[in-house]
């Protein structure tokens, strides 16, 4: 069964969620809250995380089993940006996704706590 974009966003968003709520902005080691809350959402970075979610789509559809692994990620480990992004670099399919559209695996992690 096909998953649509916003479903594969939100499993990104999970573990983003579970980002932003272990890093309270300001806090020294702050996990990455100050570079998001100094990232400046573009329309030109919104096409890319656009096309980059899509691409995350068809990932999605080409491997029912990333679909599992992502569904079965309950984000309790992703306490840092960094650690997001390491998962996101974890999965081949994802990163060449995300880096497909013109963005970094860190830049879409960014992007989407900016949204939160």
């Amino acid at each position: 069964m096909p998953h649509s974009p916003r479903f594969v966003t939100s499993l990104v968003l999970a573990a983003a969620l579970a980002l932003a709520a272990a890093a309270p902005a300001g806090a020294a080691g702050d996990g990455g809250a100050r570079e998001v809350s100094a990232y400046k959402l573009t329309d030109a970075g919104l096409a890319r995380y656009a096309n980059a979610t899509r691409r995350l789509d068809e990932a999605v559809r080409r491997s029912p089993a990333l679909c599992a692994e992502r569904a079965n990620d309950d984000g309790e480990d992703t306490k840092t940006l960094d650690q997001l992004v390491a998962k996101i670099d974890a999965s081949p399919p994802m990163r060449q996704a995300i880096q497909g559209a013109g963005m970094t695996s860190r830049e879409y992690a960014i992007f989407s706590l900016a949204m939160t």
